[in-house]
Formats: C-alpha cells, sequence, structure tokens
C-alpha cells in the first residue's frame, strides 16, 4: 500500500545512467536498460494500490508516472509537471478531487461517490480501451479531451461537464452496465463535436445542453433523448457544403422540444463559396416542437460573425421536412468597401427629393413667380 497523505512524489527524467528506468513498488526490482549515452525519461508505476489523501504527483519532461492499481481518494491531489502521469489500471475510488493533467488510459472510477476533475485539469482519453464509472458522479471542471475508446457507465451514474468538453472520438457513450445515466453540459459549458464519424449516445444515455452544444463536423447522433433548457445554445461552424466535413450534423432518435438559441458561424472562408441556392440539415429528430428564443420557422437568422445571413425553417409549416432543422437562401452582407457608394448615392437622392419638394411648396406660396 501507498499513501500519498498531504506529501509530494516527483519523478524527473534519467540522464545517461544504464538503469532503473521503471521502478516497480510491488515487487522492488529494476529492469535494467541497455545503452549509457542517451536521455532516458524515468518511470513510476504504483502497484500496490493504497490512499490517496491529497498532496502532488509530478512528472518532469521525460518521465512518466503510472497509476497501476486501485486507490481510494479522500482529499484532493495535484497532478502536475510536463511529463505523462497516466491512469492504467484498477479503480480509483472515495470522494475525488484531481488537479492537472491526467491521462486516462484504462482503469475505471466505478462505485458511489463524485470525482471532480478541478479547474487546472486537462484529462485525455486517447486509446482504444473502456473507459468506465459506473454509478459514480464525474463533474469537469476544466478541459476533457476525448479522442478514442468507449465511455461507459448505468445505474443512475452522471457526467457534468461545466466548463469544455472535446470530442473527436467518433466512439460511444455507452450503458453497458444497466440502467441509464445523463450527460449534462451545464450552463457555462461546452460540449465541442469535431473531426469525422460519428459519436453515437447508446440507448439509456441521455443528454441534457444547457450549455453551448458546439457542431463543427461529424455527427452527435443521440439514441435516448436530448433535453434543450432555456439557456441552451445550439452552435455550427459552416466550413463547406457536406456534413461530416464541411459542419456537424445533430441527430436525435427521440421527439426533440427546442429551446435556447441557433447559432451559426463561418470557417475556412467558407462564406466566399456559399451560394443562395446551397442549403444544410443542421438536426433532425423523429419530431420536433417548440421554437429557437432567437429565430422563429421560416425567419432570418444572421450569422454570428456578421457575414451574412440564412433562412432557418424547422416543425410545422416548414417548406422542408418537419422534422429537421433546414438553412437555406443564404443572403451575404455587403462588403465594407460597397458601403460608401451605396450610402453616397442614396444620400444624393435623399438630397435631390428635398430640392424638389423645396420648389414645390416655393411655387405654391401666394405671389409666387408663375
Amino acid at each position: 500500500m501507498w499513501p500519498i497523505d498531504g506529501g509530494s512524489v516527483s519523478v524527473r527524467p534519467v540522464l545517461n545512467r544504464p538503469a532503473r528506468r521503471r521502478h516497480d513498488l510491488r515487487r522492488r526490482r529494476r529492469a535494467p536498460e541497455p545503452g549509457r549515452d542517451q536521455r532516458r525519461g524515468g518511470s513510476l508505476t504504483l502497484l500496490g494500490g493504497g490512499n490517496l489523501s491529497g498532496g502532488n504527483i509530478t512528472a518532469a519532461a521525460g518521465a512518466t508516472v503510472d497509476l497501476a492499481s486501485s486507490f481510494t481518494n479522500s482529499g484532493g491531489v495535484t497532478f502536475a509537471g510536463a511529463g505523462d502521469i497516466r491512469f492504467t489500471a484498477g479503480t480509483m475510488s472515495g470522494t475525488a478531487y484531481y488537479q492537472g493533467p491526467l491521462n486516462w488510459v484504462s482503469g475505471n472510477f466505478n462505485g458511489t461517490g463524485t470525482t471532480t476533475f478541478g479547474a487546472t485539469s486537462v484529462i485525455s482519453i486517447t486509446s482504444a480501451n473502456l473507459h468506465d464509472f459506473n454509478q459514480r458522479a464525474l463533474v469537469n471542471e476544466g478541459v476533457f479531451n476525448w479522442t478514442d475508446g468507449q465511455i461507459r457507465a448505468g445505474n443512475g451514474a452522471s457526467f457534468t461537464n461545466t466548463t469544455v468538453f472535446n470530442d473527436t472520438a467518433s466512439s460511444q457513450f455507452n450503458s453497458a452496465y444497466g440502467g441509464t445515466w445523463t450527460f449534462t453540459n451545464a450552463p457555462g459549458g461546452t460540449y465541442r463535436r469535431s473531426g469525422s464519424g460519428i459519436t453515437t449516445a447508446t440507448s439509456g444515455v441521455s443528454f441534457s445542453n444547457a450549455g453551448r452544444l458546439q457542431l463543427d463536423h461529424g455527427t452527435l447522433q443521440l439514441n435516448s433523448s436530448l433535453g434543450l433548457q432555456s439557456s441552451s445554445e445550439l452552435a455550427y461552424t459552416l466550413s463547406g457544403a457536406a456534413t461530416d466535413g464541411g459542419y456537424g450534423l445533430l441527430s436525435v432518435s427521440t421527439a426533440l422540444a427546442l429551446s435556447g438559441m441557433l447559432q451559426i458561424t463561418f470557417g475556412a472562408g467558407f462564406e466566399n463559396s456559399v451560394t443562395a441556392i446551397d442549403t444544410f440539415t443542421l438536426l433532425s429528430a423523429s419530431s420536433l416542437s417548440g421554437s429557437f428564443a432567437n429565430v422563429a420557422n421560416g425567419g432570418r437568422l444572421v450569422t454570428s460573425d456578421g457575414l451574412g445571413s440564412f433562412q432557418v425553417n424547422y416543425g410545422a409549416g416548414s417548406i422542408f421536412t418537419a422534422n429537421q432543422v433546414v438553412l437555406s437562401g443564404f443572403a451575404a452582407v455587403p462588403e465594407p468597401s460597397t458601403w460608401a457608394p451605396l450610402l453616397l448615392g442614396g444620400a444624393i437622392v435623399a438630397l435631390g427629393a428635398r430640392r424638389r419638394r423645396a420648389q414645390v411648396r416655393s411655387a405654391a406660396r401666394p405671389g409666387a413667380a408663375s
């Protein structure tokens, strides 16, 4: 057992030493490494389990710390350094609060309780392994980067994002443990879907959005339900004419009540090639009700960057499919270089009209020359 109770563990690179690249703290063996004249990173693997009750775990550049067993956290632990701190096996339990960078390679956070990733945390899921937190409440207050592997839970678990959740995984939120669990994008939080492919939330995984749900590329497929709160923002970046590579698609397998704001912005200079006949299907559901607070069905929406406007159609009365949100009829905002001639021309027309009115009034006065 390896308790870290308010102290610190620091691992630095090993320079020009023939051995001790890896310390196995369970068996206290050294794994020799051939070669002497090269820079090598030190490695510390915690295999015996134990308690993490506050303190720091630091990996300097080139060093690695592996949390490779089950640990109970009864306090706040700070991960630090430019090296690689990895959770690779076992279970992290207890009421946990983590700060700093952590690479969640494998292992799980299963069991009741709450795990919070604090404001300075950067959590990365980059491996194709399973990443589970059955029954647990995970709270992200930092940056969460998901690029590979499934995220699984069940039995009343929850994931609450209050800051930034980056999704480039094209993988699954899965309810493999049975029951249901909820992903909540809280007010002030941003869930950003980018990259190609499809991220799927399987049946049993509900989504609730009260923050910014940003779809840059790829598809977010929700097979259970999506709740849009009044503070919700559905934000799209248009970088091309096709889904996946050009803009994102939100697909919901159940009925959806629209609420909150719809926001559109351009990317990759696409405002220079989009045309009035282009259409963009942003969202589809089994049925749509409600409305966006900033644009009704058939209304026009100015892009957030002010480069143009689109007609927006959705729901009953849409000129397109009633269960989709569709953009069409792009109209560009005139370039600043064209504003001066337009304004000057308008001023000349207005001045001429004023002079004609004055002449008419003068001619109508008694005693005016005929």
